[in-house]
């Protein structure tokens, strides 16, 4: 006599194929600010951007390295361009040492660039493929 209607029950979503991946959009940049520092390993498959303090070691899709940025750890990237300070080894398929760097450590490459006035102390060597540990 007094009863509500019945409310129906929301409808499940359909998936057509659960084993079909669906695209995702390109993630955005990530960047640490030249007011942040950071310890510890820092690792995106995408692009980062260092304009700060990283103490650690970075691995990274596309690594731009900025003037003001201090890196104290090992580097290992697809696509390294680096304009400001590290202190560790670099290990990039692609490498761009600009003319504001200053760099000490390893360096293992695929490609290498070397702008005028970059610093560079340590040894250099090219790879096949730097990003896969030596045996």
């Amino acid at each position: 006599m007094f009863s509500s209607p019945k409310e129906k029950a929301p409808a499940a979503p359909v998936v057509s194929d659960p084993k079909r991946s669906v695209a995702q959009a390109p993630a955005m940049p990530s960047i640490i600010s030249s007011n942040l520092t950071i310890k510890g390993t820092l690792y995106t498959p995408g692009e980062l951007q260092v304009d700060g303090r990283v103490d650690g070691d970075i691995g990274a899709g596309i690594l731009v390295i900025g003037e003001k940025a201090v890196i104290q750890g090992d580097v290992l990237a697809a696509d390294a361009t680096v304009r400001g300070h590290v202190k560790g080894d670099i290990r990039a398929r692609k490498l761009l040492l600009c003319a504001t760097c200053h760099v000490e450590g390893s360096i293992l490459y695929q490609t290498l660039s070397i702008e005028t006035g970059a610093f560079y102390e340590g040894d250099c060597r090219p790879s096949k493929d730097p990003l896969v540990p030596a045996d």
